[in-house]
């Protein structure tokens, strides 16, 4: 859903809504994990300033009609779900090694973003993308891989 918002409008937009995910992951911490309650009322004070902050960062046209608004869910449901990476995260490497766990979930992954581009017949134009999209697709997903090692391998740490 990212790259589908990503491909609708700018990503300083996308980028900047998607962020509201390190809010709603504090959010979820403070309210399924008991040691994050400690000063909850301070956390939840400094989340409202990157909440205000970020949402300033986006600059959505009072012109813009409501099928042109989709990529607001889009990015709103990408910060929601990457809220919950951490938090679902966190339950499940309790006493799994950081990259069987990485291994894991990236499994599930590949598994989940193969089946939708087989599903929609979208996987036959593999053969129209063109080179340069492919080495920027391939680098953003060796960060993605980097940056979740180096999460995980600190998370149990």
């Amino acid at each position: 859903m990212l790259f589908k918002a990503l491909s609708m409008e700018e990503v300083s937009k996308i980028s900047a809504l998607d962020k509201t995910s390190t809010v709603m992951s504090v959010l979820f911490a403070i309210i399924l994990f008991p040691d994050e309650r400690n000063y909850w009322w301070v956390k939840l004070i400094l989340l409202a300033i990157i909440s205000v902050g970020t949402f300033l960062m986006i600059d959505i046209k009072k012109s813009e009609n409501k099928e042109s608004k989709k990529w607001l869910i889009f990015a709103f449901l990408s910060a929601l779900f990457a809220s919950l990476i951490s938090i679902l995260a966190k339950i499940g490497i309790e006493n799994v090694a950081s990259n069987l766990a990485t291994a894991v979930r990236t499994s599930v992954v590949f598994i989940m973003a193969w089946l939708f581009p087989l599903f929609t017949k979208e996987v036959k134009e593999i053969k129209n993308v063109k080179r340069k999209e492919l080495i920027f697709l391939a680098l953003s997903g060796i960060a993605t891989g980097a940056s979740w090692l180096c999460y995980y391998y600190y998370a149990i740490k």
